[in-house]
């Protein structure tokens, strides 16, 4: 298992500890033949769908020792132009959260992991951060980068905090799945009228 996918395991174990939390972790799809040449692999819409409070999170998940994850600069949900050009967020994978941006009740984003590195000088923390693809979007077309690091999803994610298990880390989803909500709220990426008639129609079934 590489450490991507160690990180995703990891992420939906923590996720499976926390009360009232509900989530699918997609397997990969399998490659197809297609002609004598291509393949052709059928899209996930994402890699974990996590269910709590109401809310249905859509989670794409990236993972990296590096300092930073790559991406097409200012239209990161397009191809970029040089087919050699190889990006950690792919533009299918953008396009496919981006369809969620205006679902009622639903939270579509990248949760990024900047996982711990020694140096000589410095030692980093395993960092993580969940970003709304709207804040994503707009990140890719006003910085003119074609990529974030750490300092970037602190000023426009929302932090996950974690604590490590001897060689394992266990992630913070309660805060995540408590704050979040009310931010994307607040912002006005969820209407704030409809969840209050959702939560009253709830309401009236156990009256």
């Amino acid at each position: 298992m590489n450490k991507g996918k160690k990180f995703e395991k990891m992420f939906k174990d923590s996720c499976e500890k926390t009360p009232n939390v509900t989530v699918i972790r997609f397997r990969d799809s399998a490659k197809w033949l297609k002609g004598k040449k291509s393949f052709f692999t059928p899209d996930n819409i994402c890699d974990i769908q996590l269910y709590a409070n109401g809310m249905l999170y859509l989670l794409e998940l990236k993972s990296t020792e590096g300092s930073n994850i790559s991406f097409n600069p200012k239209k990161p949900y397009e191809k970029p132009l040089n087919p050699n050009t190889k990006v950690m967020i792919k533009h299918n994978q953008v396009k496919n959260l981006m369809k969620f941006a205006e679902k009622r009740s639903v939270i579509p984003g990248f949760i990024i992991n900047f996982r711990e590195k020694k140096l000589k000088k410095i030692e980093y923390q395993d960092e993580t951060y969940m970003i709304h693809i709207n804040d994503f979007i707009k990140f890719a077309k006003e910085s003119d980068k074609s990529s974030i690091n750490r300092d970037d999803c602190k000023k426009i994610g929302i932090p996950i905090a974690s604590k490590k298990k001897k060689v394992n880390f266990e992630y913070d989803i309660t805060y995540l799945i408590n704050i979040s909500p009310k931010i994307f709220i607040d912002i006005g990426y969820m209407d704030k009228n409809e969840i209050d008639r959702i939560a009253k129609w709830l309401h009236s079934l156990i009256k």
